[in-house]
């Protein structure tokens, strides 16, 4: 009984990893997420980063002077507790950490709490849908070039 592996392609080696590689986990399954997940990961930091520098910028003009942090530090503490539910308990609000924590947290925590929401986080969605549209571009082009 005889085999024809013409028809086979060819097995191609694997290429070594480099020992950095390695130690950080990028030839793993963690890598290859990283890898996939790149542009959504860039797009939510990039906004996360842009809601930071916003708190700041708002903390130090609104709140430019000793005198009005101190205010901002009584206002806060004097809240009734359905706002305390939703801001969260303020501490140190008249430093610009504890302002942007007190006052921005919990959207942070609402854009951590949509991702999890949903059965399947919607940025992984956006790249399982991104990666299929590229397979079958590239398999396209894989067609025209065979044709040719």
């Amino acid at each position: 009984m005889a085999v024809d592996l013409r028809g086979l392609p060819r097995i191609v080696s694997i290429p070594r990893l480099t020992r950095r590689s390695r130690l950080i986990g990028m030839g793993s399954v963690f890598g290859k997420t990283l890898r996939d997940a790149r542009v959504p990961l860039l797009l939510t930091a990039a906004l996360l980063g842009t809601m930071t520098l916003a708190g700041g910028v708002t903390m130090s003009t609104t709140y430019g002077t000793a005198a009005a942090r101190v205010e901002l530090a009584a206002m806060s503490g004097n809240m009734p507790p359905m706002m305390r539910g939703l801001y969260g308990n303020p501490v140190n609000v008249d430093t610009l950490g504890g302002f942007v924590s007190w006052h921005y947290g919990p959207y942070f925590a609402l854009l951590a709490w949509l991702g999890h929401e949903f059965p399947i986080p919607p940025w992984i969605l956006l790249v399982v849908v991104v990666v299929i549209a590229l397979v079958f571009v590239f398999e396209r082009w894989r067609k025209r070039a065979k044709q040719a």
